[in-house]
C-alpha cells in the first residue's frame, strides 16, 4: 500500500513537473513584409544599364508574409511560414508624344515549414539561425506592351499582350535573423535568407492582339534548372503562452484512486 501511494505520487508529481515546463513553452505569430525578386525572362527587362536602351524602370516588388513559430524547447522552434509575393515592372519611353513601354504583373506564393535554432538571447533581443523547405508556386507573368502617339495628326494606340506560364520549385532556405522585444508579448524582427530551389517555370508564352486577332504568335520561354533568390523581411512578432493544466489535474486523479 505504501509503495503504491509512493508510484503514485511520483507519477503525479512528474506529471506536474512537465505541465509546468509545457507552460513556458512559447508561440508566436508573425507579420512580415519584404521584397519580391522577379524570376522571368523578357527581352526588355534584361538590360543591365537601362540608360543604355534609353527606358526608365519602375519596379513595385512587395511580399506579405504570416509565420508561426512554437518552441520545442528553449532552443530549437519548429517554424511554419505562407507568404504572398506580387511583382509590378514597367519599362517606359516617352518622347514627342510617343509612348513605347511594357510592363509585367505575377502573383507569387509559398509555404515553408522550417527548424531555427537560437544562437543568443539577451535583452537586447535574440539572434537565431535555421532553414526552411520552401514549396513555391510561380504565378502567370502578363505582359501589356504599349506603342501609341498622342499627338499629331495620325494618333494611333497599338497594343500585344503575352503570357508566360505558371511554374513550380522547391528547395532549401538557410536563414538568420533577429529579434527585438518592444513589450512583454510584441517584438519587431528582421531576416535575411537564400532560397535555393529547383523545378520549372514559364513554358509556351503566346502573345496576342485585341485589336489584330491574326497577330498571334507563340514562343518557348520556359526556365529549368536551380533559382537563387534572396531575402529579406521585417515584420512584428506576437508572443502567446499555451496553458496547460492536464498534468496537476492527472496528478490530483491518481492521487484519489487510491
Amino acid at each position: 500500500m505504501v509503495v503504491r501511494r509512493v508510484c503514485l505520487f511520483l507519477v503525479g508529481l512528474w506529471l506536474h513537473v512537465s505541465c509546468c515546463y509545457a507552460q513556458h513553452k512559447a508561440s508566436s505569430l508573425s507579420l512580415l513584409f519584404g521584397n519580391a525578386p522577379w524570376d522571368f525572362k523578357i527581352g526588355w527587362y534584361e538590360i543591365d544599364i537601362e540608360s543604355f536602351d534609353d527606358h526608365d524602370v519602375a519596379q513595385f516588388p512587395l511580399s506579405l508574409g504570416l509565420k508561426y513559430t512554437h518552441a520545442l524547447n528553449e532552443a530549437v522552434h519548429f517554424t511554419f511560414r505562407a507568404s504572398w509575393l506580387y511583382v509590378n515592372l514597367r519599362e517606359y519611353q516617352i518622347r514627342n508624344g510617343f509612348v513605347n513601354s511594357a510592363q509585367s504583373i505575377q502573383n507569387k506564393y509559398q509555404v515553408a515549414p522550417g527548424i531555427s535554432f537560437i544562437f543568443a538571447t539577451a535583452n537586447s533581443g535574440t539572434f537565431y539561425g535555421g532553414f526552411e523547405l520552401p514549396l513555391y508556386f510561380h504565378g502567370k507573368v502578363e505582359t501589356e506592351f504599349i506603342n501609341k502617339k498622342t499627338t499629331g495628326s495620325l494618333p494611333f494606340d497599338y497594343r500585344t499582350y503575352s503570357v508566360i506560364p505558371s511554374g513550380f520549385t522547391v528547395g532549401v532556405a538557410p536563414l538568420v535573423g533577429f529579434n527585438y522585444p518592444l513589450g512583454k508579448r510584441l517584438l519587431c524582427l528582421a531576416e535575411f535568407s537564400a532560397l535555393i530551389t529547383y523545378g520549372r517555370t514559364g513554358g509556351k508564352t503566346i502573345t496576342y492582339s485585341l485589336t489584330d486577332p491574326e497577330n498571334t504568335g507563340t514562343t518557348q520561354d520556359k526556365l529549368m534548372g536551380l533559382f537563387f533568390e534572396p531575402r529579406v523581411s521585417i515584420g512584428i512578432e506576437y508572443t502567446f503562452w499555451w496553458l496547460l493544466r492536464s498534468g496537476l489535474c492527472s496528478a490530483k486523479i491518481l492521487c484519489k484512486m487510491d
